[in-house]
């Protein structure tokens, strides 16, 4: 009884050095990976601006994103990756984002260059004070993106029919190149039945926009403008956009009333289609031209949908 006694131990106390050993040798976590930022593909992945189709080529202090002439706001949007943080700095104050967008204060700022610090850190392992990340580690990855600012010259009003300015001033969801759609043969497809559409145009010191549609002025709230489309017919209808001066415009109780000479007016076309509840849209395996799809509807699926597509065996057929 006791040699068995003995040898029971003598198992027990071989199985807890072998539980110990495995412990000890056990593989450590992998640290999270961080993207390298200074890639130019990885970062043109990660960061998202208005106009700006290839971020990563403003990340050279010879080569900054020139900015409208008197730009008081300007925005950008970072992914939002797994277990990865960032952290933006601008003239050493901390930026936070509302969501993932970042919006940059540059009111008072004189003409010059000037860079966003961008650090991305593992979110897990990053040293935080009340929550907050304090320090930067040998594994974080910095890049810094230069932006130009230019003081607006007092009365200098932005020409809104040069392609370039105009798609740096008016944002909308799903259109990365609004300008193509200010000429009247060649307007942007709603989608059927859309009740409301909403854009916004950039805050530029000194300069007023005035929007109307159908004759009414449209009032902005903060930026952006929406228009209600209920009720009316399939057509085309233009949104006419006019810059003018804010410290020459002529005003009536704070509204803008009439044009200048020295106003820059462009109008912005959109096509309405009224749903049909009756007969509808039906998509089927006879649907075959893709080229009949306007391609800002795919535009703003892409933006607005997150889609999941699951199958069994016969759903490779598709």
């Amino acid at each position: 009884m006791r040699f068995f006694n003995k040898v029971s131990l003598a198992l027990y106390a071989l199985l807890a050095i072998l539980f110990l050993l495995s412990c000890g040798a056990s593989t450590p976590p992998t640290p999270t990976p961080i993207p390298d930022l200074t890639d130019p593909e990885v970062f043109n992945a990660i960061m998202t601006a208005a106009g700006v189709s290839d971020p990563s080529q403003y990340t050279q202090e010879d080569n900054p994103l020139s900015l409208l002439p008197g730009t008081e706001i300007w925005e950008f949007s970072l992914a939002a990756l797994p277990n990865v943080l960032f952290t933006v700095r601008f003239r050493g104050a901390r930026v936070n984002p509302v969501g993932r967008t970042y919006t940059l204060n540059l009111s008072g700022l004189g003409s010059g260059d000037y860079p966003i610090e961008i650090t991305a850190s593992s979110a897990s392992s990053a040293r935080q004070s009340g929550g907050a990340y304090t320090a930067a580690s040998s594994r974080d990855s910095t890049v810094y993106f230069w932006l130009r600012v230019t003081e607006a010259n007092p009365g200098e009003v932005p020409d809104l029919t040069d392609p370039e300015v105009f798609n740096a001033i008016m944002t909308v969801a799903g259109v990365s190149n609004p300008s193509q759609y200010t000429r009247e043969d060649h307007p942007l497809s709603l989608l059927p039945g859309t009740g409301t559409w909403e854009f916004s145009l950039a805050a530029l010191q000194n300069v007023l926009f005035t929007v109307r549609f159908r004759g009414a002025l449209v009032n902005p709230v903060g930026r952006t403008y929406t228009l209600n489309l209920s009720g009316l017919e399939s057509g085309k209808y233009a949104v006419e956009i006019t810059a003018s001066s804010a410290s020459v415009a002529p005003k009536s109780g704070g509204a803008y009333t009439s044009p200048s000479s020295r106003d820059s007016t462009v109008f912005f076309w959109i096509r309405v289609t009224v749903a049909n509840p009756v007969e509808g849209i039906v998509v089927d395996h006879r649907t075959t031209n893709l080229a009949s799809i306007p391609r800002n509807w795919i535009e703003v699926v892409k933006t607005n949908s997150i889609l999941h597509y699951a199958r069994r065996s016969h759903g490779s057929q598709l």
